[in-house]
C-alpha cells in the first residue's frame, strides 16, 4: 500500500523510474491525462511547461 504521494513510482520522459520524493523541496504539478487519446492537442503547452 502506498502511504504518501511522494512514494508513488513514476516514469520520467527519459524512461527512468523515479518518485516525487527524488525531487525534494520542489513544487509539483501532477496531471492525470489520457495521453494516447486523439483529443489531446491542448496538452502541447503543458508538455512545454
Amino acid at each position: 500500500m502506498i502511504h504518501s504521494l511522494l512514494s508513488i513510482p513514476c516514469v520520467t520522459l527519459q524512461g527512468e523510474q523515479k518518485t516525487l520524493g527524488d525531487y525534494p523541496a520542489r513544487a509539483y504539478l501532477v496531471v492525470n491525462t489520457a495521453s494516447k487519446c486523439g483529443f489531446t492537442p491542448q496538452y502541447r503547452g503543458l508538455e512545454n511547461l
